[in-house]
């Protein structure tokens, strides 16, 4: 687990332009080890601009 883990954190920190971008990469190099099907959700929280 300790290694999943490590290689999630890894492949997050890498810059990308957009969360849709993080999420394919995270889903590309995730190393899973079953024939379950993987779900990743990703929420976007931005600055509110201010008037």
């Amino acid at each position: 687990m300790h290694e999943s883990l490590t290689q999630l954190l890894t492949n997050a920190q890498t810059p990308v332009d957009s969360l849709g971008q993080r999420l394919d990469r995270l889903l590309t190099y995730s190393k899973s080890d079953t024939d379950d099907d993987t779900c990743l959700i990703g929420i976007e929280v931005l600055e509110q601009q201010q008037p």
